[in-house]
């Protein structure tokens, strides 16, 4: 059974900053540091496919949404926990997914046992098809991610300390509106051009992967605003450890 992409993409979204804000209730900063590592690791499996939307004449790569969730949390960071703490979780995806795309291009590179039923030659040929192109997907994604997550969080900062508790909602949407859209375009022409086996052509890219992507980051951002709120009301007393 499969749900409607609209719905499916939804959900997945909620569903994230969901957890997001609860990691950040019951971990602190580790929380949100844990997020943004699982976040680029969930992100690069799912841009391996794409979905129709109703509202977009082309397809788009799914993962965008979850990206969007990564920069809600660095956001987070930077406003309850300083400018340096969110960089710090920059690092440790950057950590994360690189131990992550070895250990998983290792597997696909030791030599399956024999056997008598197809379960495990089935397995080994999914893990392959995944995580072959996962090379040019981990440089692309380093890229991208250093890129736009750190602007994200310096411009975020820059407007913090400008405007101290007020306007973060301001904040917000222009610090990760700029940041999704370095990360959808950097991240596009690397993945699908640049280091691509075989380059997509440049419209496609363009209309799909970076237009399309980048109007639902633009709708999900409207909503990171209000979040924002909801985050300071839930965060932890202060004197609990983070």
């Amino acid at each position: 059974m499969f749900l409607p992409p609209l719905e499916g993409l939804l959900l997945i979204a909620l569903s994230a900053y969901v957890i997001c804000l609860l990691l950040q209730r019951v971990a602190g900063a580790v929380g949100l540091m844990l997020f943004q590592s699982l976040s680029i690791i969930i992100a690069n499996i799912q841009a391996m496919k794409v979905v129709s939307l109703p509202f977009l004449d082309c397809p788009i790569a799914m993962g965008t949404e979850i990206m969007m969730v990564s920069f809600f949390a660095s956001d987070l960071l930077c406003e309850h926990y300083g400018a340096p703490m969110a960089r710090k979780g920059v690092m440790l995806s950057f950590i994360s997914y690189g131990l992550f795309t070895c250990m998983m291009l290792l597997t696909t590179h030791i030599q399956l046992a024999p056997s008598e039923t197809a379960f495990f030659q089935q397995s080994h040929d999914a893990i392959t098809h995944l995580f072959t192109p996962a090379p040019a997907f981990f440089i692309a994604s380093l890229v991208a991610l250093a890129i736009s997550q750190l602007a994200d969080i310096w411009i975020f900062d820059k407007l913090r300390k400008k405007d101290g508790a007020k306007r973060l909602g301001i904040r917000t949407f222009l610090s990760t509106t700029i940041g999704s859209l370095l990360d959808t375009i950097v991240f596009s022409v690397l993945a699908w051009i640049v280091f691509a086996p075989t380059p997509l052509p440049l419209y496609v890219v363009l209309t799909s992967y970076i237009g399309g992507a980048f109007g639902v980051r633009l709708i999900l951002s409207l909503f990171q605003a209000p979040l924002m709120y909801v985050a300071r009301t839930m965060m932890r007393p202060r004197g609990v450890a983070a």
